[in-house]
């Protein structure tokens, strides 16, 4: 079903060109145009987790130094989450988000480097939602939830819109817990289980990846029927001591 897409994921290289974007407020359409910039090539590699639904964990996606840079731009642009309804909802959603802006060289290669990874899920007339940083703080967490919209949100354009992929990057992880939890994914490769990267045992369904710095991962919301698929279902599982911080970058499907 997604053989080609896969090929594409695996075969994805970072380009030397930064894609800029028009940046107003976080729920906004970001249009993203080519400008040529220099960017950090990053020898990132993938492995398939699983092929249906798709979900790729990418290992080395950004390098220590744009992780301090991505950090530093986001420190004073911090408020509470939102929830896609625009309320707080701090029962469910309790972190602090930041939205970044595209003038920062390192979100532009950052994200020129999503969209090489991307790219065989997205059209050429698809848009980017606004870069988000998110902190968790111990106790905080997002609980089980979709990335994609059961009904398209509008933007602040008047178009229709919705989330074709996700990748979130893990940027700070001096903590423990806060592991990013897929009940419904079950695995097809056990090395990340091995190597320490992931957790999968008979106490739970699923798998959950633990906070690394610097890798990533990546996941199809709205697959060939464009509706969005549940068993993506996801979430941060809670902080126990210490800091996570990550980075989410959305691509998105507008009606005309």
């Amino acid at each position: 079903m997604f053989i080609g897409n896969i090929i594409g994921v695996l075969v994805a290289i970072c380009c030397s060109y930064g894609l800029y974007f028009s940046y107003n407020n976080t729920g906004d359409v970001a249009l993203w145009f080519s400008k040529q910039t220099v960017c950090e090539v990053q020898d990132y590699r993938t492995q398939i987790v699983s092929e249906d639904p798709l979900l790729v964990y990418v290992e080395n996606f950004v390098s220590q130094t744009e992780v301090s840079q991505l950090l530093n731009i986001g420190k004073t642009r911090y408020s509470p989450s939102k929830l896609s309804t625009g309320t707080s909802g701090d029962a469910y959603r309790s972190s602090q988000s930041a939205g970044l802006p595209p003038s920062e060289p390192p979100v532009s290669c950052v994200g020129s480097r999503a969209l090489s990874l991307m790219e065989s899920f997205t059209d050429a007339s698809d848009e980017f939602g606004i870069p988000q940083l998110v902190t968790y703080k111990p106790g905080q967490q997002y609980k089980l939830h979709y990335d994609w919209f059961q009904e398209s949100m509008r933007y602040k354009d008047g178009r229709l819109c919705n989330r074709v992929t996700s990748i979130f990057v893990f940027l700070e992880a001096d903590c423990t817990g806060g592991e990013t939890y897929f009940p419904r994914v079950v695995p097809t490769a056990s090395s990340l289980i091995d190597d320490g990267k992931a957790i999968q045992n008979g106490s739970f369904e699923g798998i959950m990846f633990k906070p690394i710095p610097g890798n990533a991962l990546f996941w199809v919301n709205l697959p060939d029927n464009r509706i969005g698929d549940e068993r993506v279902l996801h979430g941060g599982l809670p902080v126990h001591n210490g800091t996570k911080t990550g980075m989410n970058i959305w691509p998105l499907r507008c009606e005309p």
